[in-house]
């Protein structure tokens, strides 16, 4: 709900049902979190965009000939998390992140210019690794085998470390 500055958002229009793109020229968001291009939304058109402070968004199509000049384009702040079984390590080996109505979310992690994509993270000596997930994320869910064994109700922070510990 509010404005994110610093955001590089790139306009870009799939040429090609293969995938082909071509891109435009980037900018970045002000304080107000506003950002502009002239002109209407031609057919295919898309934007990604990026920051440290947000989810990264490969993807978000306005409708086809919407005005530019009233889009409004809703991003998920990142928030660094780090599960922490302390003393119980063997009673866990991943974890799922979980929205206020219950559905999974992302779980991200970095390693070097690479990033990891998918919906649970894995524990190694009772820790996971520092994972991104979505400042939506309301309970961390617990899995030995691939069977729930605990749950635990987090507020996150974006711009910080957010150590959860069972």
């Amino acid at each position: 709900g509010a404005p994110v500055p610093g955001v590089l958002v790139t306009p870009s229009i799939n040429l090609t049902h293969d995938g082909m793109q071509s891109f435009g020229a980037s900018t970045t968001t002000d304080e107000k979190g506003r950002f502009s291009f002239l002109g209407e939304a031609p057919e295919n058109f898309q934007f990604s965009a990026s920051s440290e402070s947000i989810v990264p968004m490969f993807s978000w199509q306005p409708k086809p000939g919407q005005p530019l000049d009233s889009l409004e384009i809703v991003v998920w702040l990142r928030c660094h998390l780090q599960v922490d079984l302390g003393d119980r390590k063997d009673e866990a080996d991943t974890f799922v992140a979980l929205d206020a109505s219950g559905k999974r979310t992302p779980i991200m992690a970095f390693h070097g210019p690479m990033m990891t994509f998918g919906e649970f993270s894995k524990f190694s000596d009772g820790k996971s690794e520092v994972v991104i997930v979505r400042d939506s994320c309301r309970s961390i869910v617990l899995y030995l085998d691939d069977k729930e064994v605990g749950r635990l109700p987090v507020t996150l922070r974006s711009g910080e470390l957010n150590i959860v510990r069972w």
